[in-house]
């Protein structure tokens, strides 16, 4: 099971996309499902880790630099450099670039021999961050648009914090915690293709407007999360840090942005963001590829 949801994750997102045109829109009760949804996966995914206070601390620095770097500087100057002659696309890379590290990085970046250690405080300090950045971020730079900003942080806390919190006490229980950690490939896709589903029958109709522009997303898409895996690779001069530092910058939580697009944004941001997650999802192909060559 877990071998064919990792070879067929982009085929089963693009099913999900299917599915969305004929599945009833849920209105106003997606603001309940969608957060509860990610909430999930993120609890899930958190038994993948193994956690220590010395492992985050012992990393912080390096992870400041990749954070001040990747996700403060990246962003602005992307934001800034297409301002001037697109606003909306200047907003779906700056929310795409803000977007912290996925849960699963740690995990990539261990199947390739990298610093895990490293990943998993990106991780773990990107994601303790994002209740905060992203709001605030949001606020100074996007205070045009009609967006919820409270509602952006309290989805987030509940969303990424209260899941981590949640699981830490439940590790302890070495049964519960092994159906979680054999099971996590399952629940995610499970979840991620419900969100799909969810976001493509809330905006369908707006889609079949849009659906000439989807290839011009999908290229875009495919150049950002490009850049960043590559950008990645030049945040550090250790082989293994490299490796923790690729998946850290490419493998993004692109479900968190695909949530608060959904619940916060205008459908065409939402749309952007929905052809993203295909494109996160086969752009680790060629990825994974590149590096066991390279091993």
């Amino acid at each position: 099971m877990k071998k064919f949801i990792s070879d067929y994750f982009s085929v089963i997102l693009l099913c999900a996309c299917g599915i969305g045109f004929i599945f009833p829109d849920l209105k106003e009760n997606a603001s309940i499902v969608i957060p509860v949804l990610l909430g999930i996966m993120v609890f899930s995914a958190f038994f993948q880790a193994e956690f220590s206070k010395e492992i985050i601390l012992h990393n912080a620095r390096k992870t400041l630099f990749f954070y001040l770097i990747r996700l403060i500087v990246i962003p602005l100057l992307i934001y800034a450099i297409f301002f001037s002659f697109s606003k909306f696309y200047a907003t779906v890379l700056f929310l795409l670039l803000m977007l912290p590290v996925a849960i699963a990085s740690p995990t990539f970046t261990n199947i390739f021999k990298g610093n895990f250690e490293l990943a998993l405080s990106h991780m773990f300090w990107t994601n303790g961050l994002a209740p905060l950045i992203i709001p605030i971020f949001c606020a100074i730079f996007l205070h045009n648009e009609d967006i919820n900003r409270f509602g952006m942080f309290r989805t987030i806390l509940l969303t990424i914090i209260l899941p981590a919190v949640l699981h830490f006490p439940l590790r302890n229980i070495g049964n519960f915690r092994h159906f979680m950690k054999e099971n996590n490939t399952f629940v995610s896709i499970f979840c991620v293709s419900l969100l799909t589903i969810i976001g493509v029958a809330k905006y369908r109709n707006y889609l079949f407007e849009q659906i000439a522009i989807l290839p011009t997303f999908a290229l875009i898409s495919v150049l950002c999360y490009a850049t960043m895996y590559v950008l990645g690779y030049f945040l550090s001069s250790s082989k293994n840090d490299k490796i923790a530092n690729i998946f850290s910058s490419g493998a993004n939580n692109i479900g968190l942005g695909l949530t608060l697009t959904i619940l916060y944004f205008e459908p065409k941001i939402n749309l952007f963001f929905m052809v993203s997650q295909i494109i996160w999802a086969i752009i680790l192909i060629p990825v994974k590829f590149i590096l066991s060559k390279s091993k």
